[in-house]
């Protein structure tokens, strides 16, 4: 069987020039001279290994592909709500389940000029907020002195993640 050097080698030089620049490959070096028939096919088989193409034979890449983009969901993400119902095929049904908040904490580290602080990242909306450290606990205890604070309800917690029912207060 053939390699895909052998098979462009049997082509001329017009159609390995078309062929690379169907391919988005240079038809001349760096210098500005004519590439030659062996860099021709080097360009090609290049472009097209990086493109996940071959000269035949093997083309399970093709369908891998193509079965991942018929997998992904279409469903759009509207500012941070859960989507009503999935579009594709054996998807849980959303409009059942309640919807959470959800508060990302991370402590971040004093600088030259700033003491220790907290960032309190919401996923609901696409918020963060930095609020100074209490000392008084950690930083999840900070956080929640912030948010029921500023009026939002927190009813659970996970190491470093607050949770809460209330979606309609911004943390900013």
């Amino acid at each position: 069987m053939k390699s895909e050097k052998e098979k462009l080698a049997a082509k001329s030089v017009l159609q390995l020039k078309a062929a690379a620049k169907r391919l988005g490959g240079k038809l001349v070096t760096p210098d500005g001279k004519a590439k030659t028939k062996q860099q021709l096919i080097n360009t090609i088989v290049m472009k097209q290994r990086l493109a996940g193409k071959s000269m035949g034979g093997n083309t399970t890449t093709k369908k891998v592909a193509k079965k991942t983009v018929a997998k992904k969901a279409t469903v759009k993400k509207t500012m941070g709500q859960l989507p009503k119902a999935a579009t594709y095929k054996g998807a849980p049904v959303f409009k059942d389940i309640p919807e959470y908040r959800v508060f990302l904490i991370s402590q971040l580290g004093p600088t030259n000029t700033k003491g220790t602080r907290v960032k309190i990242t919401d996923l609901y909306y696409p918020d963060s907020t930095i609020v100074n450290y209490g000392y008084k606990g950690n930083a999840t205890s900070t956080a929640y002195e912030y948010l029921t604070g500023i009026g939002i309800r927190i009813i659970g917690r996970a190491d470093n993640v607050l949770i809460s029912k209330n979606t309609t207060l911004r943390i900013k």
